[in-house]
């Protein structure tokens, strides 16, 4: 159906431009829907190429922030057995880590949020392509950051909470 319209299309400018139908066309129809489907495709990969990269800043975030606190668990043995001497239960100590471990992520997310909050800005007024934050995606990726740190944090709370109070006293 499309191909006949233009052809129609193309037999109105050749009688319009008084062209012979031996003689070749000297015009050319152009669609716009060849070039949406480009633009589409090529919006497609950009998308696709922004989940791979920021997946892998994720996951090595999520190793960063794991290392900072298995790290922290070896650095604060005596300082967790003395909590637990103290009366602290094994579950108060890996609360200990996952608060810190969000904090952690939450604070690496709000200075990429900023970050990307000023890159818009300086895009979106150069007039090159109309771009906005929205709340709702900000909100997603505080929550993905919080999920990763978490997630990241799992392991050295387990740990943290699984030392001997004598012995971790006594190490240092």
């Amino acid at each position: 159906m499309i191909f006949n319209q233009l052809r129609i299309k193309a037999l109105f400018v050749r009688v319009k431009r008084r062209l012979s139908p031996v003689q070749p066309d000297n015009f050319a129809i152009n669609r716009l829907d060849y070039l949406l489907t480009t633009v589409e495709e090529l919006f497609r990969q950009l998308h696709l190429f922004g989940w791979v990269i920021g997946g892998f800043s994720l996951l090595i975030g999520g190793f960063g922030i794991a290392n900072i606190l298995l790290v922290a668990v070896r650095d604060r043995t005596p300082e967790i057995g003395v909590r637990m001497a103290l009366g602290a239960t094994p579950r108060h100590i890996e609360c200990l880590f996952f608060i810190e471990a969000a904090a952690l992520s939450i604070l690496g997310a709000c200075v990429g949020i900023v970050l990307a909050a000023a890159l818009v800005y300086v895009i979106r007024d150069n007039g090159v392509i109309p771009l906005q934050i929205n709340l709702i995606h900000v909100l997603e990726c505080l929550e993905i950051a919080l999920s990763i740190g978490l997630l990241a944090g799992w392991l050295p709370a387990r740990q943290a909470a699984a030392l001997d109070p004598a012995q971790a006293m006594v190490l240092k």
